[in-house]
């Protein structure tokens, strides 16, 4: 059976995974997209992402364990879906797997949080980065708007 710091880990393990495969979305949808303002949003939250991803890997180590990268690990459905999208040159579609992607990854963090055996200290940057999440999930859906009017 495994111990409590042994779920921790693997917990902070799959949340380093989900954020890595976040700031490659949105690094990928950056890349896919052309006006302005969304292009600088997803390149900020593709940096946002990779400081969580940081972030998690540090308290990984700082529990003794030892961070585990995409490899192995399950990655969210929604990376492909984004991937996909920045192939087929809508940006519309681009923002909208963005937005699917975070809301997955948020509720994988609030996944954690909820757990009973999360330990309180480690609950901290946990609850700060599904925060991150939220607001870029708004902010994001802020965005879907002017799109969708072709006011931009």
């Amino acid at each position: 059976m495994a111990t409590t710091n042994e779920l921790v880990i693997e917990t902070f393990n799959r949340l380093l995974a989900a954020c890595k495969a976040s700031e490659q979305a949105f690094r990928i949808a950056a890349h896919a997209v052309q006006q302005q303002a969304l292009r600088m949003a997803l390149k900020q939250y593709s940096h946002q992402r990779g400081r969580m991803a940081s972030e998690l890997r540090m308290e990984v180590r700082l529990l003794g364990g030892e961070p585990e990268m995409l490899d192995g690990m399950m990655l969210p459905p929604g990376l492909a879906a984004v991937m996909s999208a920045s192939d087929q040159d809508d940006e519309q579609a681009v923002l909208l797997r963005c937005v699917n992607l975070e809301e997955e990854i948020c509720r994988r963090f609030q996944d954690a949080l909820d757990d009973p055996s999360m330990p309180l200290e480690l609950a901290v940057p946990l609850r700060r980065h599904a925060g991150d999440i939220r607001l870029a999930i708004e902010r994001l859906r802020a965005l879907e708007r002017p799109l969708a009017t072709g006011a931009f």
